[in-house]
């Protein structure tokens, strides 16, 4: 009975991870810029890739954002790393979902702390 309830507590908390994980799936265009990009999820971890750019045509597959995780203390937020030039590497950043079609983008996992560096809105 005890392995009973374990199991279908484990099977709530990733049922739950898997619908946070569907509310930013698909594609989401770049506010500012002629950008197409595509949030996929695969066992629980997302990436953030450039499905299409106008302006940069040579764009197209590359990984903006890597390793995309829920926050579990926030429903609408996930944690993840975003390829920086500037840094020639990867800093953290937070996904928001601010309503059913706009994510934003923040530069540090507290964002008390962040600014906006990206806005896309569903596409």
């Amino acid at each position: 009975m005890r392995l009973c309830k374990f199991f279908l507590l484990g099977l709530l908390f990733l049922s739950a991870n898997s619908f946070a994980d569907t509310q930013i799936s698909g594609t989401w265009k770049h506010t500012l810029k002629p950008a197409w990009l595509e949030i996929n999820f695969e066992s629980g971890v997302g990436s953030l890739t450039v499905k299409r750019h106008e302006n940069n045509l040579k764009a197209a597959g590359l990984n903006v954002i890597k390793e995309i995780m829920a926050d579990t203390n926030h429903v609408s937020q996930w944690h993840g790393q975003m390829y920086s030039a500037a840094d020639n590497g990867y800093v953290a950043v937070t996904l928001m979902l601010i309503n059913p079609t706009t994510i934003a983008v923040f530069e540090s996992s507290d964002l008390n702390k962040s600014h906006e560096i990206l806005r896309n809105a569903r596409e």
